[in-house]
């Protein structure tokens, strides 16, 4: 709204000049006289004040859009991180059940003389481990509600929902070979070049000539020849007007050459710069779209193999020692395995949001 604004300021010529003059001005009488005047730039002038000023108005509104692409993205990797948290949370509930029933089997086992301390010390000591990570878990979810609700400027804590932990990128970004001109940053480079030539062209226009008009009302006391050759007496009452007209030509011209000079780098300078970003843009989106395909086939052998692999050892595991098939060593070292197997599960899911996340950030897709 302030650049929208300023465009108006594009036709701005300087004050109208006022002058009044008392005194011997032509004879021994004593005159008056009153001046107005005002002088304009050249007409190409302005209209290139007011072509930057819309080209400012465009940065602005490029600059908004880097902004909300920044906002959105972190709303989307606050989102599913929380998402994924809760998951990690109710895996982390079911192994704390898991040690519990442990930990109480091997108090009862140690009562009855059927093991030592180590057992119970072993299971007191993965319990306590749980507690831990579900204390610190329970922290950092208050923290990325509190983020979440700071990004989203409400006062309201929100819970996440949604109908997978998984976020997709839209628009196929995925098969995208380079970043277009959707990105607000490069969108924004172009602004800024689009500005620098805007810039350019009024300082060219600064070497025009520039134009002053005026107006003159004076008394001429005395006798006056006429026309006709004969002599009137004029009072000052009696007024003489006339209009003036000049040119102003920039004699001194090294200065605005010099902003010319400069002017002319600067979008050199800017072609370059963004040149430069849709380089690294392209090298990140490819970067991204790898990382998101690795992840992708990592994420898809975990759930169809390992994940039911371990639900079958935390099951199995259980009876065997249950059975007294295996030692509680043997046991514990499964259910780890197991546990651990979907920690990474979920480490992998937030690479993957984080992936798409990033792959639609690179691309500049704004929803």
């Amino acid at each position: 709204d302030y650049h929208a604004a300023l465009v108006r300021s594009g036709f701005d010529p300087g004050s109208l000049d006022i002058g009044y003059e008392h005194g011997k001005l032509n004879s021994t009488f004593i005159d008056n006289r009153f001046t107005i005047g005002q002088s304009f730039q050249f007409p190409t002038v302005y209209r290139n004040q007011k072509k930057l000023a819309n080209a400012n108005w465009e940065i602005s509104k490029m600059s908004s859009g880097v902004l909300t692409l920044e906002l959105q993205t972190g709303i989307k990797q606050v989102f599913y991180a929380m998402l994924v948290m809760e998951k990690r949370k109710e895996a982390l509930q079911q192994a704390d059940s898991i040690y519990a029933g442990f930990a109480a089997r091997s108090e009862n086992r140690l009562k009855q003389g059927e093991t030592d301390a180590l057992e119970l010390a072993t299971a007191q000591n993965l319990r306590l481990e749980i507690t831990s990570q579900l204390k610190m878990l329970t922290r950092d979810q208050a923290v990325f509600q509190r983020r979440l609700q700071y990004l989203t400027g409400s006062a309201t804590p929100w819970q996440p929902d949604a109908g997978s932990l998984l976020y997709t990128p839209q628009g196929g970004i995925l098969t995208a070979d380079s970043v277009n001109e959707n990105n607000p940053l490069l969108q924004m480079r172009s602004a800024m070049i689009a500005q620098s030539d805007a810039s350019l062209k009024l300082e060219k226009s600064k070497l025009l000539p520039s134009i002053g008009i005026g107006y003159a009302n004076a008394s001429f006391s005395g006798y006056q020849t006429l026309a006709d050759g004969s002599e009137k007496y004029f009072g000052r009452s009696d007024r003489f007007q006339s209009l003036m007209l000049s040119v102003g030509i920039p004699l001194f011209r090294s200065a605005q050459h010099a902003r010319i000079d400069a002017s002319r780098i600067l979008i050199r300078q800017q072609q370059t710069e963004k040149q430069a970003e849709q380089a690294a843009l392209n090298t990140a989106l490819d970067n991204a779209q790898k990382a998101y395909a690795f992840d992708l086939g990592l994420m898809q052998t975990y759930q169809k193999s390992l994940l039911p692999n371990s639900d079958i050892i935390l099951q199995t595991a259980g009876n065997r020692l249950k059975s007294g098939d295996i030692s509680y060593l043997e046991w514990v070292m499964l259910i780890n395995q197991a546990i651990e197997t979907k920690s990474k599960y979920y480490s992998i899911i937030e690479q993957l949001n984080e992936s798409a996340i990033g792959i639609e950030k690179i691309a500049g897709t704004i929803y």
